[in-house]
């Protein structure tokens, strides 16, 4: 058994265990894997390939969970219920404080996916993105805030799509509060942890969507802090990004978390208006120091 801090200051990073520790191996990056390739080569020769290899191997057993998650149930290879509590509002935080490196909260496409029994035989609640603009009616492009579609045997039984049977709202049940706030429970639904099992469905995704307080802007129309107003860029989001100039050389900066291959970058119109108000044109940048 081989122990190292893996890039971090901890004993964390194993090759090897004697005993399984949060329901796996300890992994890179304060991940769990299931399974671990140790790889070694000579001291001076690492390239760029090797790294690259590396961090590829590291991801490929991830249980999709992070540490702060009370447990992990693994519906697919790509899908994970990571069971726990947070207190900031929406399903979004949540997502933020159990999903894994690299995870983010599943949506209507992923959860197609997963296998009926498998969501239906998880014990509380789990949400995902999905929800609705009203009439229990779960809409299949991840919009809309009124209602939480996921999996479980608790909240009311509306079925979505192949896997979700469930939906909860209107009423707070089994330790899921902000559940009756009218038509918002994606954004204002919190799971305490009292009343049982629940949490987030998790997905592994190519696509990187960066919370609000990972983004920086030129300027916002009416001075909106992130994550307020016109200061909402990110994917689904119920507005848009709306710089404050009407003039050429406006950016909006994301923080990926850590050095990535940009491939592509997916672009939505503005909630609001259809497909009318949409950026035409842009221009990527990338930056390992935010200056150069």
């Amino acid at each position: 058994m081989m122990d190292g801090n893996g890039k971090g200051g901890s004993w964390w990073n194993c090759a090897g265990i004697k005993g399984a520790h949060q329901g796996g191996i300890p992994c890179y990056r304060g991940t769990i894997c299931d399974s671990f390739r140790l790889s070694v080569w000579k001291s001076g020769a690492a390239t760029a390939s090797n790294e690259a290899e590396a961090e590829e191997e590291a991801g490929a057993g991830v249980s999709g969970c992070s540490k702060e998650a009370a447990a992990t149930h693994e519906l697919t290879d790509k899908v994970f219920a990571c069971e726990g509590s947070w207190t900031e509002p929406g399903v979004q935080a949540g997502a933020e404080q159990l999903c894994g490196a690299g995870l983010s909260l599943c949506g209507y496409a992923e959860m197609e996916e997963v296998p009926k029994p498998k969501c239906e035989g998880l014990q509380g609640f789990y949400a995902t993105q999905v929800s609705s603009d009203g009439n229990w009616a779960c809409n299949a492009d991840n919009t809309g805030t009124n209602d939480l579609w996921g999996c479980g045997d608790t909240g009311v039984t509306k079925p979505c799509g192949k896997a979700m049977p469930r939906a909860v709202g209107n009423t707070n049940i089994a330790g899921w509060t902000g559940l009756n706030s009218g038509s918002t429970e994606k954004t204002t639904a919190v799971k305490t942890k009292d009343g049982g099992p629940g949490g987030v469905i998790c997905c592994i995704s190519l696509i990187q969507n960066p919370a609000e307080n990972e983004r920086k802007y030129s300027s916002v129309f009416n001075n909106d802090n992130p994550g307020n107003g016109y200061a909402q860029s990110m994917l689904d989001s119920p507005q848009a990004w709306s710089a404050g100039k009407s003039a050429k050389g406006q950016w909006a900066q994301l923080d990926l978390g850590s050095v990535k291959a940009v491939d592509a970058v997916v672009m939505q119109p503005r909630k609001c208006c259809g497909q009318v108000q949409r950026v035409n044109s842009y221009t990527v940048k990338v930056s390992t120091d935010e200056s150069t």
